[in-house]
């Protein structure tokens, strides 16, 4: 189990799912995407040098019949503040491939 004496914030994809309601949803729903995955989250986080380490097949303590996977990143500052950016780095590559659909 991560804790805060690790120096490690874990990030849940469904903290960044629109379909979520508020307690599981971290971010206003203009934020938030259809279906982030664990990959997704890693991604962004990488081009944003959180050094994520991403770990697949883990349920959230409290929905343990999915196993969404996780982000581990070094905590630096607030985490409602990192997961917003985060939010907004997801939306804006979302719109990305969906106004490019044949490109990757």
């Amino acid at each position: 189990m991560v804790s805060r004496d690790d120096g490690k914030l874990v990030l849940w994809p469904c903290y960044f799912d629109k379909k979520e309601p508020r307690p599981w949803r971290r971010v206003p729903k203009d934020l938030a995407i259809e279906d982030p995955s664990a990959e997704q989250i890693a991604h962004v986080c990488a081009k944003m040098h959180l050094k994520p380490v991403l770990e697949r097949g883990v349920a959230h303590p409290k929905r343990w019949w999915k196993d969404e996977g996780r982000v581990l990143i070094d905590a630096r500052g607030s985490k409602s503040v990192l997961l917003q950016q985060i939010a907004e780095q997801l939306k804006a590559n979302q719109s990305l491939h969906t106004a490019a659909p044949g490109k990757k």
